[in-house]
């Protein structure tokens, strides 16, 4: 990191022009916790502050607005604006048209963290779905991938299992910006979406989060550090399995196990397959929330050495593996493809297939992912 390096988001940049580009606007924002400037100001008070600006109301991703709830999230309204909060996480996923009549802009500012399942992106799809049905102009505050818009992994899910926490045909680790991102649904789903995009000034692809001179802010409850959202894209598809992935402890997404986990065994056959960048110690832990709730776990801790030679996805593919093997009467594997969304990956994670062939193979689709995204790259 250079000294004095000093990144600036999308609502930086429009905030100190005093949002000049919408003046008139009768707006709503999609927001929350982390959409604040870098002077601390939330975008929903700077909007509600201006003169020439009307907030009309406010839409909520995953975790509610303030971002702590691990649930379905209800309505509510703002105390500082009276602005009505729509709950986009539950029953609702996309907004009305009646939350949208007499709106001119909507405007679109979350921290993202760089993975397919983070539902932050699906939720701005949904937005941009909402605002080319209805007429309204969508305004994508960026901020910089904070696991580096350089590295692309994973495999590409099916087309017929799309969904919620799989959006859009893009790797598990995607490589871009929310900005980039919303450039992308646009051209390939939504291209009567109206869309400007407020860029980062000062982010480079190959930066990481603790190289641009902002406070980390929790994007969720579990996303806790930088280490967490850069192992986050491997070691939560075994979210859905029966193995702990560190919920209900202090280190998310950076611990793994089970109480018929052997951590000892683990770490040790993990360290034979050298994985680039990685460590394991074996650990044992009680979670105080989550699966496993109160219950004693044997597992690892995952430890990174060499971040940007990590590959994240491989090493979550790795450690589900070697678990199958240690427990093939108890781990249940089931649940990885409610992320992986692939059908011929998961049968082969099934089958035992040789994992360096699969990592090839997924190798190559992020290839032709990069050339199909090149176009819509905002940043060097």
């Amino acid at each position: 990191m250079n000294v004095g390096t000093h990144v600036l988001n999308g609502l930086d940049i429009a905030s100190s022009s005093g949002f000049s580009k919408y003046l008139g606007a009768r707006a709503a924002v999609v927001a929350n916790h982390s959409s604040i400037s870098q002077s601390g100001r939330t975008i929903a008070d700077l909007i509600h502050e201006h003169d020439d600006i009307t907030l009309e109301a406010i839409f909520s991703p995953e975790h509610g607005f303030r971002g702590v709830a691990d649930e379905d999230v209800a309505d509510s309204i703002d105390p500082i604006s009276g602005a009505p909060v729509y709950s986009l996480f539950g029953t609702r996923t996309k907004p009305s048209a009646e939350q949208l009549r007499g709106l001119t802009h909507l405007f679109f500012d979350i921290q993202d963290i760089g993975s397919r399942f983070y539902t932050y992106i699906s939720t701005l799809g949904n937005v941009m779905d909402a605002c080319a049905e209805f007429g309204v102009h969508l305004v994508v505050l960026d901020r910089p991938n904070p696991i580096t818009g350089t590295k692309v992994e994973g495999p590409m899910p099916d087309i017929s299992q799309l969904n919620f926490v799989g959006y859009h045909e893009i790797p598990i680790r995607h490589g871009l910006t929310i900005g980039e991102m919303a450039i992308l649904f646009q051209k390939e789903r939504f291209n009567t979406c109206e869309l400007s995009v407020e860029l980062c000034q000062g982010w480079t692809r190959a930066m990481w989060f603790d190289e641009l001179g902002q406070y980390w802010v929790n994007p969720s409850p579990n996303m806790r550090s930088l280490m967490s959202a850069m192992l986050y894209p491997g070691i939560a598809i075994m979210e859905f399995t029966n193995v702990s992935v560190g919920r209900g402890t202090d280190q998310p997404f950076q611990r793994v196990g089970a109480p018929y986990i052997d951590g000892a065994n683990l770490a040790d056959v993990l360290r034979t397959d050298a994985l680039p960048g990685l460590r394991f110690i074996p650990v044992r832990f009680t979670p105080s929330g989550s699966k496993y709730l109160h219950q004693q776990c044997g597992g690892i801790d995952i430890l990174v050495i060499d971040r940007d030679a990590v590959k994240p996805v491989e090493a979550g593919w790795s450690i589900a593996t070697r678990i199958q093997q240690l427990c093939p009467n108890e781990f249940q594997p089931e649940g990885l493809n409610k992320l992986l969304l692939n059908t011929k990956y998961f049968e082969a994670f099934t089958n035992q297939q040789n994992s360096g062939t699969l990592f090839s193979e997924w190798a190559g689709s992020c290839d032709e992912f990069r050339r199909r995204v090149q176009p819509t790259l905002l940043y060097p």
